[in-house]
């Protein structure tokens, strides 16, 4: 009789070698996370709920709201100087004044010339009212009517001519006095007693910069933006204003002026804050440390401002560690910057616990291990 044949299913060789290859799959997907794949060691924050007082903070300079030169409307020689290099002068105060000889005799003759044209005009006044009468009566020619007509209106012409030369000259004799258009603080003065001036000459004879009121000019974040925005909306902003030179001053004053367009270039938008300034703290030019208060935000939510990075589209995430220690990658929007803090708006909540160091290592879903 023929020998059966054990089936393949049934043979202890093949069962063998099946049950060797599940146990060495079983060992390299077991070790393969100790030897391929390393926790990644990371150090995390948990995220800080709390009340903020928030202020934006800038790098801003002193920038005078008006700054005038002063300059000459007239050709002359300067014949007295009552104004000082620095000194403070109220609008309307006498800086220079211009030889008015030359002037006072053009407002004269031109003067004369009115009372003359005027007495002629007067005269063929009188004449055309008389020859009205004569004309009506028919005791003269309708041409010599006509001509003395327009004897009388040349003549009143040559008056309302004579009136405006005379007020020419009279404004060019005011420009022989030079004043202070605004109030401010002079700089040094070019010319001296005696020196000649023209019309328009460069450079200026002194310029008046305006102290009270004066600006902070300043560029924030726009992250900043939306809150700066809804805050400025409720009331006029709280600017506080530290020079360099001297940070134990404290200048306070309002921002009234948001520019319209974000610089691309720099990701900020430029602004302007007016003070007082009647003490005089701040000088026009120079570098202040600017705080922009704002309301009081809150249960804000903060996170180490190292925790966060940015993508291509400058969009602001941040890694949080879940419960099985994996890294999760979480978009966020940031608002306001506090020293080493920066407040998140969304995208994150008060369980969660952002990695401050070692982020750079990893990706979502990354193993890691918190030191």
């Amino acid at each position: 009789m023929e020998e059966m044949k054990t089936p393949w299913y049934r043979s202890k060789n093949l069962w063998a070698i099946f049950i060797a290859i599940v146990a060495i799959f079983l060992a390299y997907h077991w070790y393969e996370p100790t030897t391929k794949r390393p926790l990644i060691p990371v150090s995390v924050s948990a995220v800080i709920v709390r009340d903020i007082v928030p202020s934006v903070e800038a790098v801003g300079s002193i920038a005078t709201e008006n700054s005038v030169n002063i300059q000459s409307q007239i050709s002359g020689q300067i014949t007295k100087i009552p104004a000082q290099p620095g000194q403070e002068v109220k609008a309307g105060d006498l800086l220079f004044v211009i030889d008015p000889r030359p002037f006072q005799a053009q407002v004269d003759q031109a003067t004369a010339t009115l009372l003359k044209d005027k007495a002629a005009a007067d005269n063929a006044k009188d004449d055309l009212a008389r020859y009205v009468k004569l004309a009506k009566k028919g005791y003269i020619s309708k041409e010599l009517y006509e001509q003395t007509k327009s004897n009388a209106d040349s003549a009143k012409a040559l008056v309302e001519a004579d009136k405006a030369a005379l007020a020419n000259a009279q404004v060019q004799l005011s420009y022989t006095q030079i004043r202070a258009p605004i109030s401010g603080r002079l700089s040094d003065i070019n010319p001296n007693e005696g020196d000649l001036t023209t019309a328009n000459s460069t450079p200026p004879l002194t310029t008046i910069n305006q102290f009270s009121p004066i600006d902070a000019a300043f560029s924030v974040p726009t992250a900043s933006l939306p809150s700066i925005l809804a805050a400025q909306k409720a009331s006029p902003l709280t600017v506080t204003a530290i020079p360099d030179v001297d940070k134990s001053l404290h200048a306070q004053g309002k921002l009234y002026f948001i520019n319209n367009q974000i610089d691309s270039t720099t990701g900020t938008i430029n602004m302007k804050a007016a003070f007082a300034n009647t003490d005089e703290k701040l000088w026009p030019g120079e570098f202040v440390h600017v705080y922009l208060n704002l309301p009081t935000i809150p249960h804000a939510l903060l996170v180490p401002t190292i925790a966060l990075q940015q993508d291509q589209q400058q969009q602001y995430y941040a890694y949080v560690v879940d419960q099985k220690n994996h890294a999760r990658r979480k978009s966020v929007n940031v608002g306001i910057v506090q020293g080493d803090l920066t407040q998140i708006v969304s995208g994150l909540t008060a369980n969660d616990k952002v990695i401050t160091q070692g982020q750079f290592q990893i990706t979502d879903g990354s193993q890691v291990k918190i030191n």
